[in-house]
């Protein structure tokens, strides 16, 4: 019974590994593609920004929805987590900040304001995306969601060191540093063997 009961977990573990590597997998096609065409085809990016909006949003939501899916089986192994609901939170809050960033567009009378809360929602959600890792780390003791965790804290001191200074060499970083995360955290995927309560 005990070793059926394994054989189950296993089969479920590596259910969760796949819909997770393919979801990451997409998302960095994606994000290349973009900087291959930023980089060397700005005028094909300008061109076709709206077609190219439509595919990348596609690729978003699937990418969205297959992690979601492969968390969603490690909660439901760990009685004890909660990686699937944070991390619906944190997609939820980050395109809430996003609708919000779009009204101040659009509101220029309480810009200011609408943009604050844009900006503490955005801090939510990346919060809450650490935490999500954090917890994949404990419950799987694989380390390499920390390293993920980490990739990605540097890849936004770059972005913010880029904001703030103009210099572009902080954009290559910030973008290499994403892309390395990716890599990364499909690594952290690759090397889960068991899930445990925490």
């Amino acid at each position: 019974m005990n070793e059926n009961s394994v054989q189950d977990d296993s089969h479920l573990i590596e259910s969760a590994k796949k819909k997770a590597i393919f979801s990451i997998v997409i998302s960095l096609i994606a994000v290349v593609t973009y900087l291959v065409l930023g980089m060397f085809f700005p005028m094909m990016l300008r061109g076709n920004s709206g077609l190219l909006l439509v595919i990348f949003l596609i690729v978003g939501i699937a990418s969205i929805m297959l992690m979601y899916d492969a968390l969603k089986i490690i909660e439901n192994l760990s009685s004890s987590s909660s990686v699937a609901k944070n991390y619906y939170k944190s997609i939820s809050v980050a395109i809430g900040s996003l609708v919000v960033v779009l009204l101040a567009a659009a509101l220029s009378g309480v810009r200011t304001v609408l943009l604050l809360v844009a900006l503490v929602g955005f801090i939510y959600a990346f919060y809450l995306h650490i935490k999500v890792f954090l917890e994949m780390a404990q419950i799987t003791e694989v380390a390499f969601f920390k390293y993920y965790i980490g990739l990605l804290i540097l890849g936004v001191v770059f972005g913010i060191i880029f904001k703030m200074s103009g210099n572009y060499m902080f954009d290559k970083l910030n973008s290499l540093s994403q892309i390395v995360a990716m890599v990364v955290q499909i690594l952290a995927w690759t090397k889960i063997e068991k899930v445990y309560a925490k």
